[in-house]
């Protein structure tokens, strides 16, 4: 504490002048100042160790990589997002929200092909790329992409069930199609609510990560 402060105290405090004034005892106003001084510094004291506190759960809630793993990870997560992505895509026209599907009867059939061949390759491009990479994912989000594409592969067995010969004959028009069918439509919704919510957790996990201070192995 500085003289300035300790001098405004004085000032600010009648007690002490009358009790200086009485006893005649510059050692009481040497010990009550004392105690004010201790006050302040076990407040600043105090706010030291609030601080401290703060910086060490800063710390816990920190993962601590090297940045070659960083990147690495960023990237893979960076490839297998695109894929899902694509893939997402793709499987939306198979029972879409909203498509311009042709009206013509032979053009629609050669949509029809397209958009199920296009759908079938992204999905198993992005199945490669996920089980190849299981390793090396946390397991939650793992199982999560597993999930969605899991979603995908319902869709386009349930778009490819018109040309199955062994059912062909009475699914055309059956209850059981347009069951499959309304199932299909919300799925698609359903879909892309689990990746956006995907993205967000990737995104906060990959925030966690703090790349470690000369970490360059």
């Amino acid at each position: 504490m500085g003289a300035e402060l300790l001098i405004e105290v004085l000032k600010n405090n009648r007690t002490l002048w009358v009790t200086a004034t009485i006893t005649g005892s510059f050692a009481v106003i040497v010990s009550i100042l004392n105690a004010i001084w201790l006050f302040f510094q076990r407040k600043k004291q105090l706010d030291y160790d609030k601080k401290l506190e703060n910086y060490k759960s800063m710390l816990e809630n920190k993962n601590y990589v090297s940045k070659v793993r960083f990147d690495a990870e960023f990237l893979l997560y960076r490839e297998i997002m695109v894929s899902c992505r694509n893939m997402i895509n793709d499987v939306y026209f198979i029972y879409p929200t909203f498509a311009n599907v042709p009206a013509d009867k032979d053009a629609r059939k050669k949509y029809e092909e397209e958009i199920y061949i296009s759908a079938s390759n992204s999905y198993n491009e992005f199945n490669q790329l996920l089980t190849s990479n299981a390793p090396f994912i946390p397991k939650d989000f793992y199982l999560r992409f597993y999930e969605i594409m899991k979603q995908c592969k319902q869709n386009l067995n349930t778009f490819s069930d018109r040309w199955n010969v062994f059912i062909k004959s009475w699914w055309e028009g059956s209850k059981e199609k347009r069951e499959a069918e309304s199932s299909a439509y919300a799925r698609t919704g359903e879909i892309n609510k689990e990746f956006e919510s995907l993205v967000d957790d990737i995104r906060d996990y990959l925030n966690t990560l703090d790349v470690s201070i000369g970490g360059n192995q």
